[in-house]
């Protein structure tokens, strides 16, 4: 089980969320109601708060990964084509 100290995983008023995350106060209240990949929340007394440990799992699923390019058999490909 992991434990996490209160300074590693801290909750976010949007405003720091949107330090934090590089992203704008509105793109983040957008994605607190997104249909498909809602942002995780908590409201407290009308402020909303995201711990850090929820936006970075649910950024995760946004991680895209390219395969690696196959330079030579592009090439070879396109020489191929070109016959």
């Amino acid at each position: 089980m992991r434990h996490h100290s209160p300074l590693s995983d801290r909750y976010f008023s949007l405003t720091e969320l949107a330090r934090y995350a590089g992203l704008s106060r509105r793109t983040l209240q957008n994605y607190l109601v997104h249909p498909s990949h809602p942002l995780p929340f908590f409201k407290i007394g009308g402020k909303i708060l995201v711990r850090q440990s929820d936006f970075d799992a649910w950024a995760a699923q946004f991680k895209v990964v390219r395969p690696a390019v196959d330079f030579g058999g592009l090439v070879d490909e396109i020489v191929s084509g070109l016959k």
